[in-house]
C-alpha cells in the first residue's frame, strides 16, 4: 500500500506542475480530477518481460507498441532500453539510459483528452536488455494514475 501512496503523490505532484505550466486553475487544474481516496481505476502493476530464449534473432520482438490510456504511468525499472514514438509518427527511436535503476514516465491517453492534445500521448514498448551477445528477462514495477470515476473524458 506504501507504493501506490507514494507513487501517487508523485504522479499528482507531476500533474501539479503540468497544471502549473498551462495555466490552469480550479476544477480544471489536472490534480482535482485525479483525488486520493476517491473512486478511480489507477492501478500498481508487476510486470514481467520475458526473453525470448529460442535464440537472438529474436532480440528486436518486444512487447507491443502502446501508449498508455490512463494519465500518467510511472514504470520503475532497472536496465531497461526503451523506446518511444512521437504522438504524429509512429517510428520509434530508442531513449538513452544510463544502466542503474530508474523510472520513466509517460503521459496518457486520458491527461491528452484533459489537456485538449495539449499534451500528448506517445507510443512506447519495451526491448529487452542486450549484454554482450545475450539479453535477460526483466521485471519493472508500475503504477498508473487514472482520472476519478466521475471525470468525463470528451
Amino acid at each position: 500500500m506504501q507504493f501506490v501512496g507514494e507513487s501517487h503523490s508523485i504522479a499528482r505532484l507531476i500533474l501539479e506542475n503540468l497544471s502549473n505550466a498551462l495555466g490552469l486553475e480550479g476544477v480544471e487544474r489536472f490534480e482535482s480530477q485525479h483525488q486520493a481516496g476517491l473512486s478511480s481505476t489507477s492501478t500498481a502493476i508487476l510486470q514481467y518481460y520475458p526473453y525470448d530464449i529460442d535464440g537472438l534473432e529474436h532480440m528486436n520482438i518486444s512487447n507491443n507498441m502502446s501508449s498508455d490510456v490512463g494519465s500518467i504511468a510511472i514504470r520503475f525499472m532497472e536496465g531497461w532500453e526503451f523506446q518511444v514514438g512521437s504522438p504524429s509518427d509512429e517510428k520509434l527511436e530508442y531513449i538513452q539510459i544510463t544502466k542503474g535503476d530508474f523510472a520513466m514516465i509517460t503521459i496518457g491517453d486520458a491527461l491528452q483528452a484533459l489537456s485538449g492534445s495539449k499534451l500528448r500521448s506517445c507510443p512506447h514498448r519495451v526491448v529487452p536488455w542486450r549484454v554482450g551477445d545475450r539479453a535477460d528477462s526483466k521485471y519493472a514495477t508500475m503504477f498508473l494514475l487514472r482520472p476519478n470515476s466521475d471525470v468525463e473524458l470528451i
